[in-house]
C-alpha cells in the first residue's frame, strides 16, 4: 500500500535567492568536484571579490539526487541553509573564473535553472555526460 505522507501540496516557503551556476572550464580541474555535480555559487556576504560554491555530487547515490537539477536545488538548499559540508568552498574571483565557467542561474524559489545560452548548454552537456 502507498500512503502519501503528505497528501496536500506543501507550501513554497524557499527564500528568494538567485544563484549562478557553474561548470568546471576543464575536466581535471584542481578542485575535486564529480563529474556531472550541480554547482552554485553566490557572492560572499562579508568578504569582498570572494563567491561561495557549494555542490552536490550524489556520490553516495541517494535517490532524490539522480537528476542535474535535483542536485542543483540541493546545492543551492545548502548554501542557504548553511548546512555543515565538506562541499563548499570560497574562491577569489580570479581563481573562481580560472576554474569555473558560469552556464547560468538558478531560482531556488521557484526552482528553475536558466542557461543562459546554446554555448553555455553545450559546456553543461559535456559536463553531464
Amino acid at each position: 500500500m502507498n500512503t502519501r505522507l503528505f497528501p496536500k501540496p506543501r507550501p513554497n516557503n524557499r527564500q528568494h535567492v538567485t544563484f549562478t551556476v557553474y561548470v568546471p572550464r576543464r575536466e581535471g580541474t584542481k578542485f575535486s568536484i564529480a563529474k556531472g555535480s550541480g554547482i552554485v555559487g553566490r557572492p560572499h556576504e562579508i568578504i569582498p571579490g570572494t563567491t561561495m560554491l557549494d555542490y552536490e555530487g550524489n556520490l553516495y547515490g541517494a535517490e532524490n539526487l539522480r537528476t542535474y537539477g535535483e542536485r542543483v536545488m540541493h546545492a543551492a538548499s545548502r548554501a542557504v541553509e548553511q548546512y555543515p559540508t565538506v562541499a563548499r568552498m570560497g574562491l577569489h574571483t580570479e581563481t573562481l573564473k580560472e576554474n569555473f565557467v558560469e552556464i547560468g542561474t538558478y531560482d531556488y524559489h521557484h526552482d528553475r535553472i536558466d542557461v543562459t545560452d546554446a554555448a553555455a548548454q553545450a559546456l553543461l552537456d559535456a559536463w553531464l555526460a
